[in-house]
């Protein structure tokens, strides 16, 4: 991976700056908080988002803003990459979604998914995508000072389990303790098989014992087979002969049955024709009635036409009067309401033409108005445009009024300063004097310009007065204007009501014209001989009525005696039959008593024969009652060999499984925990021995002192040695204590990135404060490391001038008014 350039956007000092990071050793150079180590932090944030307790967004996020982002642009497996990811403050500062551009083609991710995009890119273990802390790259790439010397300074145990986590040995320990946790569930289900296992003889023993009693009950069923066969030949003849009898009652009960209903059939024949009889003389009676009463009924028709046609006729003649009469009164109504109407419109219509004097004169006030508004907006432009430049002139009177401010300042300070507070040099008068002399110059060139300014913008206030004034008058005119157009509007509307009202008082004579006509036409009307011809119609339609109400009596007694006479034919006919069908039911009654006493005893017999049958079937149902039972029982013990058989089978299974447990169990704790453990000390064997001859090569490139040696103890601590003594890190010079960490540093990176080969940020180193203690000696060493590194891009953040000498380029870090900005490679 190589830096190319990182974009910051109100990230802590910085508001909006892009720094550009060229291939080499590169040298960020400034004065203790210029925010040098901000920029470290924003390409780790770009890389990796957020990272609890020492990467949070109210760190990253400038004091005061709501939003910030940081874009880093880098390369890596021969792809330009650009990561972009947005911070946004509310509750508390959030990171929002961003997005990631490989070779030109963007992709918008979630912060987890362009993490995971990331760790893929840089060939790291996917494990660390939920992980808080990135080991890999702050032991390879970037260190911060504070945690340079932490892993040396740290106890021996969490030293080597940071180490196990980097070079991802705690596996083998975390084999080990799954291995351990497996066992413990696997000795767990060994006790459970072993205890479901102790009722196996007991449950043999009980189907040996069931099979017995089964054998038992079979015996018992064959015993009863020959009384089953005696008792169902009994049966069978008894039913036989019951059947017989059966037939014979069956034949006695028809017998009686049809017997009774021919005595029902004599008994209703002779109540009909009792009945019919009575009829026949009643018929007789009506129809003497019905032919008295047809010799009165003779009336004279009183007209050819019918009821329908003189009731038409009548409708007709009362409807043409009602009409008249309706007419008429209408016509008197629209009459009156037409001539109100005509009066109403007429006196609008001469009010409303008064009102409408005056509108030309009107509009062309109007006119004349518009072409003066119209320069208007020209001249609030022209205002606005005044405004804008004395704001201009306001701020670059301030800040001229700030740099005569501060080169006053300076100049009371460069009096008073005998000592550089950041090289600790002593300040010559010579160099004072240039300051001073640089900061007159400067003060003198700002009071000029500041005149200057103030002149012009007397002169613009002047300007923009007048102007004020011009645009108060044509916003008067404007008023003026509106006030007329709406009265012309109103005006405008008043004329539409007057033609229109006029078009409705035209209408309105129009429809007087035809009243008129129609009330002369209804004046023509005869409503006395209407009148007359009405009530001769109405005398006629009751004579009409009268006669057809006769007509229709006539025709109904006419009807009813004819029906009277059918009748009366049709109950003789029923009679005749009746005394036939008698006969017959009477010769049947005699035939049926005979029969009947033939068979008077089958009864009887059929009733001992149904009796014997029933106790021959109550003994048949008790022996199967006993065979049932015997047959329960038997299917009962097949169940419970069978459900026996199933858990004899289960358990056995359960054996199996149990033998093969215990092998998994005896694997596990005899070969695979010894394998790891054998593996684990295979692997820190092999990386102690390059980690340890990497760190002394290191250490014997900055200290060039031979009774002063380090070395690695099988934990992976330093061990100091000073004229064959061992003593403690805190014990030696800050010097050589920033070699030793220096020195722990690029070993660990060294085997990290050898021992690592999936990681592809090899080609990049950022050292922060890598010479803080450094005698110029070790100074001038640090130059033969970076020779010896062989990186093709390390960043090293110091303020150690010396270092400028021997770096490829110098982006310098500058703090101003608390935003800092960086001046580009020197």
């Amino acid at each position: 991976m190589i830096l190319k350039s990182l974009k910051l956007a109100n990230i802590r000092s910085y508001t909006s700056e892009v720094i550009t990071f060229p291939e080499g050793s590169v040298l960020l150079s400034g004065d203790i908080g210029s925010g040098k180590s901000t920029i470290l932090l924003a390409i780790e944030f770009a890389l990796f988002g957020f990272m609890r307790s020492t990467l949070t967004g109210d760190t990253l996020l400038r004091n005061g803003k709501h939003e910030g982002s940081v874009e880093l642009h880098f390369k890596a497996n021969e792809k330009n990459i650009i990561i972009k990811r947005v911070l946004r403050r509310g509750s508390s500062v959030k990171q929002e979604s961003g997005y990631i551009i490989i070779d030109d083609v963007k992709t918008d991710c979630t912060t987890l998914e362009l993490k995971a995009r990331v760790l893929e890119i840089l060939g790291y273990s996917e494990d660390m995508l939920t992980k808080t802390k990135d080991l890999i790259y702050r032991y390879t790439v970037y260190t911060p000072q504070e945690e340079t010397k932490k892993i040396l300074l740290d106890s021996k145990e969490n030293r080597l389990e940071t180490l196990r986590r980097v070079f991802n040995i705690d596996k083998y320990r975390k084999i080990r303790t799954n291995i351990l946790i497996i066992l413990k569930k696997l000795k767990l289900k060994r006790a459970n098989y072993e205890g479901q296992l102790t009722t196996l003889p007991e449950k043999q023993a009980g189907k040996k014992e069931y099979i017995f009693q089964m054998k038992e009950i079979e015996k018992q069923c064959e015993e009863l087979i020959p009384q089953f066969s005696l008792l169902k030949d009994s049966l069978q003849e008894k039913k036989e002969l019951l059947n017989i009898e059966k037939k014979k009652k069956e034949m006695l009960q028809n017998y009686k049955q049809e017997l009774s209903m021919e005595e029902i059939k004599i008994k209703n024949l002779l109540s009909f024709k009792e009945n019919n009889s009575l009829e026949i003389e009643q018929a007789e009676k009506k129809m003497l009635v019905f032919k008295e009463k047809l010799k009165t009924l003779v009336v004279e028709k009183p007209s050819e036409r019918s009821y329908d046609t003189v009731e038409a006729e009548l409708e007709s003649l009362e409807k043409n009067i009602k009409e008249f009469q309706e007419k008429k009164i209408k016509n008197v109504q629209e009459l009156h309401f037409n001539a109100r109407r005509l009066k109403d419109f007429r006196g609008e219509v001469d009010q409303k033409s008064i009102q409408l004097t005056g509108v030309e004169l009107k509009k062309k006030s109007i006119s004349r108005l518009s072409s003066i508004c119209l320069s208007i907006e020209k001249v609030k432009k022209e205002f606005q445009i005044l405004e804008k430049n004395i704001t201009a002139t306001s701020g670059y009177t301030k800040e001229h009024e700030i740099t005569i401010d501060n080169a006053e300042r300076i100049k009371q300070k460069i009096i008073q300063l005998n000592q550089c507070p950041t090289c600790f040099q002593v300040v010559g008068e010579e160099h004072k004097h240039e300051i001073y002399k640089t900061k007159d110059k400067e003060i003198h060139d700002a009071t000029a310009q500041l005149a200057t300014l103030k002149q012009n913008r007397r002169n613009t206030e002047v300007e923009a007065e007048e102007k004020r004034k011009v645009i108060d008058e044509l916003e008067k005119e404007e008023k003026d204007l509106e006030r007329m157009s709406l009265e012309i509007k109103s005006l405008e509307y008043v004329q539409k009501e007057v033609l229109n009202k006029q078009k409705i008082i035209e209408k309105l004579e129009e429809d007087k014209k035809i009243l008129d006509k129609e009330a002369e036409e209804l004046n023509n009307f005869d409503e006395n001989k209407a009148r007359e011809s009405l009530n001769f119609s109405k005398q006629l339609l009751k004579k009409i009525q009268k006669y057809n109400e006769i007509a229709k009596e006539k025709e109904s007694a006419e009807l009813q005696l004819f029906e009277l006479e059918e009748k009366q034919k049709r109950l003789l006919y029923s009679n005749e039959k009746i005394k036939v069908e008698l006969q017959d039911h009477k010769d049947g009654v005699i035939e049926l008593s005979a029969k009947i006493e033939q068979l008077k005893y089958s009864e009887v017999i059929f009733a001992e024969l149904e009796k014997n049958v029933e106790d021959l079937l109550r003994k048949d149902r008790d022996l199967e009652i006993q065979k049932t039972k015997l047959e329960s029982e038997r299917h009962k013990y097949e169940e419970l060999i069978e459900k026996i058989d199933f858990e004899i089978h289960e358990k056995l299974f359960v054996k199996k499984k149990l033998d093969r447990l215990n092998n998994y169990v005896d694997w596990l704790s005899s070969h695979v925990i010894n394998l790891t453990v054998v593996m684990e000390k295979h692997v820190m064997m092999q990386l102690y021995h390059e980690f340890n001859r990497l760190f002394v090569d290191w250490f014997k490139l900055l200290v060039d002192d031979e009774l002063l040696t380090v070395r690695l103890d099988d934990e992976f601590s330093p061990i100091i040695e000073q004229n064959g003594y061992e003593v403690d890190i805190t014990n030696v010079s800050g010097g050589e204590r920033t070699a030793v960490c220096l020195a722990y540093r690029l070993a660990l990176n060294k085997v990290i990135n050898e021992f690592i080969t999936t990681i592809k940020t090899k080609d990049i180193l950022i050292l922060d404060e890598p010479t803080e203690g450094f005698s110029h000696e070790q100074l001038d060493k640090l130059k033969d490391v970076l020779d010896e590194l062989d990186i093709k891009q390390v960043i090293i953040v110091s303020h150690e001038a010396k270092v400028e000498s021997f770096v490829d380029s110098v982006l310098r870090v500058e703090k101003s008014e608390h935003v800092s900005r960086v001046i580009g490679a020197i």
